[in-house]
Formats: C-alpha cells, structure tokens, sequence
C-alpha cells in the first residue's frame, strides 16, 4: 500500500487534487478579493450590459434580444410577481427579474471552462441575497399595515382559538422570523453545492476505480517477479498468497486479470527469508 500511494504520489500533476488556495487570487488582491468576488461582478456586467444592449432601440416588433429580455421580464412580472403576490407584485417586477437574471448567470457559471463552480455554491452570496429580500418583505410589511399589525399577522394565524395562541405566536415568530431567512439562503445553496459535491464524488470514484483496476503499486513492485506470477520462476524466488488460498480451478494467472485484481495480491520474497 505504502509504494502504491508513493507511486500515485509522484505521478500526480501539481494541480491535483483541487485545493483551497485555487480559488484564492495571485497577488496583493487576496484576501480582500476572492475568486467569488471576481465572478459576482462579471455576473452583475452580465447582467447590465444585457438588459441595456437589449433595450438601446426598442421597437414594437422585437429582435431577438430584445424578445428575450421581454421574455424573462414577463416571467417574472407575471409568473412570479402577478401569481404569488398578487396585483401588486407588478412593483416588484424590476426587482424579481434582477434577481432572477442575476442568479441564474451565477449558476451558469458553475458548468463554464475556467470559472466550474457558481457563486451560489458559496453560502455568504446566498445569505447575502436572502437577507436584501427579507429586508424588503419586512419593509413592505411594515409600510402598509403598520409595525403592531405587522406582527400580529406574521405571529397569530387568522381564526386559530384563544387557548393555543401560548403555542403557536412562539412557533409562527420562529417559523416567519428565524427559520424562513435562514431556509432561503440555505436552499439555494444547498441546490448549487450538492451538484458539485457529486461530481467530486464520482469523480473522485472513478480515479479510485481506475487505480485499483491498474494496480499501479504492484506494478511498481513486483515488475521483477511477474514472469513467475505468469508461470516461469526466477531464480531463488518463490511467490505465496498472504491473504488466503486461491479457490479451486483459479489459476496464479487468471487471478492476474482485471477481473480478479481486485480480490488477490501476490508479494514476492526470497526463498531465505521465507
């Protein structure tokens, strides 16, 4: 085990496995500019630069660019804003489609070349974005049905009895106040992170898989004394089984395949020292 993990050692790149300190910029920027900062401000470039190259000439028969922008606007005027606030989300039309347009670019780069992980996989970019939301919600709450109904809507549940209002204002105050902000941040990064958790899994499996296949440590090791793994016995060497016997009708030679590797080993010793 000790001369596969040498072998594996020195024939491994300097830039493998992936480290902490690849997402740390060269240079005097660090830490005050992370890789994470670089890419939120290409997305939010991204974004501007779309919506104003989009818009520079409207016309009532669209291009495609300007089609696309109505597009993604009327969804979030009207699929998000219209059908879960309700009228009066049509307000909150220019905000949503940022948001949307801004997280969804952010989640693109986690499958581009040179950038390979989103932004939102990080969870200071979510919890930045839930707390801006929650902050408005609460701003609009308190606006328009004034502080002390403001609370009694998000705490006493319409029509719930007398006697279970002990029980459900500490829940409801937990449940609208803590949780919720903390569920909002937490979702979009656990979305983003989890995809990037599995490819490193997978990937790391199948690295794992290919080594134990090739067996590159009794390669290493035993090269000299594979011709008597094969059949011919060199000279003062015997080859044995540390771990066990060989099942009946499996041969030194078949337990060689790709098939087998993973089941036996062979170490060759000298007769003397046996």
């Amino acid at each position: 085990m000790n001369g596969q993990v040498s072998l594996l050692a020195e024939g491994t790149p300097h830039w493998w496995p992936p480290k902490v300190e690849d997402f740390f910029l060269p240079g005097w920027i660090y830490p005050w500019v992370t890789k994470f900062t670089v890419m939120v401000w290409i997305a939010v470039a991204i974004v501007i630069l779309f919506y104003v190259v989009s818009y520079r000439n409207p016309k009532l028969v669209p291009g495609k660019a300007q089609w696309l922008a109505e597009t993604i606007y009327s969804f979030g005027r009207d699929g998000i804003g219209t059908d879960i606030i309700g009228p009066e989300g049509v307000r909150f039309a220019p905000y949503l489609t940022s948001l949307l347009s801004f997280i969804a670019v952010m989640n693109i780069f986690g499958i581009l070349p040179f950038f390979q992980i989103a932004p939102t996989a990080h969870i200071a970019i979510p919890v930045a974005l839930a707390a801006v939301t929650y902050v408005l919600y609460v701003w609009v709450g308190v606006q328009k049905h004034g502080f002390l109904k403001f609370m009694k809507l998000m705490t006493i549940p319409a029509g719930a009895p007398g006697f279970m209002l002990p029980l459900l204002i500490p829940l409801e105050f937990l449940q609208n106040f803590i949780i919720r902000p903390f569920t909002l941040s937490v979702r979009l990064f656990a979305n983003m992170f989890a995809g990037h958790f599995i490819l490193l899994v997978f990937t790391l499996g199948g690295f794992l898989l290919l080594n134990a296949a090739v067996d590159p440590g009794l390669a290493a090791r035993d090269r000299d004394h594979l011709p008597r793994i094969a059949g011919r016995r060199p000279a003062g060497v015997r080859v044995r089984d540390p771990d066990r016997r060989l099942p009946a009708g499996l041969t030194r030679r078949r337990a060689l395949t790709s098939a087998n590797r993973f089941r036996y080993k062979f170490t060759a010793t000298p007769v003397s020292a046996a």
